[in-house]
């Protein structure tokens, strides 16, 4: 999930000096791209019981899932704003994994939560908003380090 960001971050040394904050970055990538996809697994979780296709969602259920993703985005968070404290990652990329993850997690709440039900017509691209986000905020990110 995370080979194009770090392909394209790691050609370019001279815009991410640090390697702490281009592993900050490749892990946003990572992070959110997992959000991501295992939110469209929850959507289709009935097809692809009926398939006989194993996903994280269709094994552990809907609210473990969500449970899962939450508890990760979080841990990711806090080791991020550790290691900015500490003067490990820069503030722009602590910014960028902040906000790409934070990004991630509101456009798949509503797969998530049964009262804010979006239709597969709406919820898919703002799902799918996610990777033309995060190439955006790469791109900031370039221009702020």
């Amino acid at each position: 999930w995370a080979v194009t960001p770090f392909v394209l971050a790691g050609s370019f040394d001279h815009i991410i000096p640090p390697r702490i904050d281009l592993i900050v970055v490749v892990s946003a990538f990572f992070l959110t791209a997992l959000i991501n996809s295992t939110s469209c697994d929850v959507r289709d979780m009935i097809g692809d019981r009926l398939a006989g296709i194993i996903t994280f969602a269709n094994y552990f259920g809907k609210k473990h899932t969500a449970s899962c993703l939450c508890f990760m985005a979080a841990l990711g968070c806090l080791l991020v704003g550790i290691n900015q404290y500490y003067g490990n990652v820069s503030k722009p990329a602590t910014l960028f994994f902040f906000i790409t993850v934070l990004w991630s997690g509101i456009v798949a709440s509503p797969i998530y939560i049964s009262k804010f039900h979006l239709s597969k017509l709406i919820s898919e691209p703002l799902n799918d908003s996610q990777v033309v986000f995060n190439g955006i905020s790469l791109i900031v990110f370039s221009l702020c380090v």
